[in-house]
């Protein structure tokens, strides 16, 4: 493992192995503050944009590069995967903009509601009292429909003293 440094100081861990061509570009994130855009880490060629994941993949025409971990600074192999667009939606990070954590979870009539959508059909998973509860229940789900494109929830984020 190596890293790469952005004009900013961020981090780019990258394979040792693909330094040599990496340090071709000057990279660079296109993360704004408003969130309006995914961020990923790019540089300019002659005026043509490459993206790392990219180039460091090579998808075929109709295929994406997914960040498995969705860590968009962690561009080792290890951490790419080819896929279709359809398997990279399922692989997202929870609403960050909402008051629930769990992703697949939101609050209905005060308690919390699991659903989880996959080809196009959506499913309710319940009502639950606690939020880890109905955390639980998308993760189950998400590992069935998802597979290994499942992104869960963390449950040790969840304070389960109370």
């Amino acid at each position: 493992m190596a890293h790469l440094k952005t004009p900013k100081g961020e981090k780019i861990l990258v394979d040792r192995e693909d330094l040599p061509m990496l340090r071709q570009y000057k990279w660079r994130t296109n993360a704004n503050a408003d969130r309006s855009s995914k961020p990923y880490v790019y540089a300019s060629n002659k005026g043509v944009l490459i993206f790392m994941h990219k180039l460091l993949m090579r998808p075929p025409k109709g295929m994406i590069v997914d960040h498995i971990n969705g860590d968009v600074l962690d561009n080792r192999k290890s951490n790419l995967r080819v896929c279709t667009q359809k398997q990279n939606l399922k692989n997202r990070l929870p609403n960050r903009n909402c008051v629930v954590r769990a992703k697949g979870v939101h609050i209905c009539n005060g308690k919390f509601r699991a659903s989880i959508k996959s080809d196009n059909k959506r499913y309710d998973l319940g009502s639950y009292t606690e939020e880890i509860h109905a955390a639980i229940a998308y993760n189950v789900a998400a590992k069935i429909l998802h597979g290994e494109f499942a992104r869960v929830n963390d449950l040790s984020l969840f304070d389960t003293a109370a």
